[in-house]
């Protein structure tokens, strides 16, 4: 896509607008204005080619030498996306990193609701119970989306899906998957209205998934390092799964055992 692109076709971001869009990264403001940020070239390229909820841009003059600037911004143009240009000082004061990417997107907040996840025949379901470490959710939804599970349901005190650090680990990841947060008790009710099984870890007990037969659809839970999963999970679940590991270590970080089980519970029919 070739298009000139200057400088000075682009207003300046005020004042104003620059202490409402560094507002946005407070959670409480995020849920407010129902709107958030997101950093990085790679991430508004990605959003301008597949998302309709990026309304503004704001880049700094350094995004002009990367060599895919112009073109980002020749698409955000096309789309009739509002753009301004600022400082680098001034973006770094909106971005969440100490060396941000010259370009932050601002996007309108769109999680579906519950019933959603269960409009067609989905085959597996991630169900994160109280994970709070937003890099671990983010981890999770990256490896969720890379072996195949595209049906992603939290709940309790999992860390909000449009904190930074959360959309910095998933890798764009939170923006392809379907995405849900309920609460537990109407998850519960959703899976057994679907007839779906609940599967759930344990350090020391259960099977070892790569021997033995896997329901056809099912709901693998995880839950906080912390605490575990909640009794009402423990007691609905239909299969019990370890992972075979050395006695000397005690357990894994949730990230890292989940990404395992992810690997090991794909569809390879999908």
């Amino acid at each position: 896509m070739k298009q000139n692109i200057s400088l000075e076709q682009f207003p300046i971001l005020s004042k104003a607008r620059t202490k409402y869009f560094c507002e946005l990264g407070q959670k409480k403001y995020r849920k407010e204005r129902g709107e958030f940020l997101a950093e990085g070239i790679r991430v508004c390229y990605d959003l301008l080619n597949t998302s309709d909820y990026i309304h503004t841009l704001v880049f700094s003059p350094k995004l002009l030498s990367h060599s895919r600037g112009e073109e980002l911004l020749a698409k955000a143009l096309l789309k009739k996306i509002e753009i301004f240009q600022t400082s680098e000082e001034t973006l770094e004061k909106m971005a969440d990193t100490c060396q941000p990417q010259p370009v932050i997107a601002c996007l309108s907040c769109c999680i579906p609701p519950i019933e959603s996840a269960f409009f067609d025949d989905g085959r597996r379901f991630l169900v994160l119970c109280d994970i709070s470490d937003p890099g671990n959710v983010g981890t999770l939804l990256r490896t969720a989306e890379a072996f195949g599970w595209d049906k992603i349901l939290c709940t309790g005190s999992t860390a909000e899906l449009y904190n930074p650090k959360v959309l910095r680990a998933s890798m764009g990841s939170a923006f392809r998957l379907r995405i849900v947060y309920s609460e537990l008790s109407q998850v519960l009710s959703f899976l057994a209205q679907a007839k779906i099984p609940s599967l759930i870890t344990m350090p020391r007990e259960g099977c070892i998934p790569s021997q033995e037969k896997m329901p056809q659809r099912f709901a693998l839970f995880l839950g906080s390092e912390a605490y575990g999963l909640p009794d009402s999970v423990v007691k609905e679940a239909a299969q019990i799964l370890r992972l075979p590991m050395s006695p000397k270590v005690e357990s894994l970080n949730v990230a890292i055992a989940g990404g395992i089980a992810l690997f090991l519970l794909r569809d390879e029919n999908a």
